[in-house]
């Protein structure tokens, strides 16, 4: 499983109170991926590229965020180059993954990602902090399971004896 932490999303109010526009500047991704045996994990970040979303009541009605995939990074140069190849984003191909949200309560919001060309339904538990200057703080997490998007790499379920080299999915 690959689980993304939207660690904080700062979002500012347009002339609308209850629309909001992501800054990205201020808007933190991290992730992490798991290794099938033993404690093994690999994380980094990801930079969101741009976002809105809507709130009636305090609660998300709807939103978008556009993931930068080209972004992803990892202190290990070698495994970051693999994660932008072909087995993994394909970022060439696919810069961008849109978690486009479609309705929410006041711990989760719902709705889509798209990645690598495949859409698949998400449900996200979330946080949300007023701020005395307008904007919204909001924290999420996310988790994913890579071969709904045709991320097979290293997957136990369509490899067999990867031993200490298998990937949760």
């Amino acid at each position: 499983y690959l689980i993304i932490t939207i660690v904080s999303l700062i979002v500012i109010p347009n002339i609308d109170a209850q629309s909001y526009v992501l800054d990205p500047s201020q808007s933190i991704i991290n992730w992490k991926g798991y290794g099938e045996i033993g404690n093994f994990t690999q994380s980094g970040k990801i930079k969101c590229k741009e976002g809105s979303f809507n709130m009636a009541a305090g609660v998300i009605t709807e939103g978008t965020l556009v993931i930068d995939m080209r972004s992803i990074d990892h202190n290990d140069q070698k495994l970051e180059k693999h994660l932008k190849a072909k087995d993994f984003f394909a970022v060439k191909k696919y810069p961008t993954a849109t978690i486009q949200l479609l309705s929410g309560t006041d711990i989760t919001a719902s709705g889509t990602l798209t990645m690598r060309g495949k859409t698949k339904d998400i449900t996200m538990n979330i946080q949300k902090e007023d701020n005395v200057d307008g904007q919204v703080k909001i924290t999420g997490k996310l988790t994913i399971d890579r071969t709904n998007y045709d991320i097979k790499y290293n997957s136990s379920s369509y490899f067999q004896n990867l031993g200490n080299y298998a990937i949760k999915n």
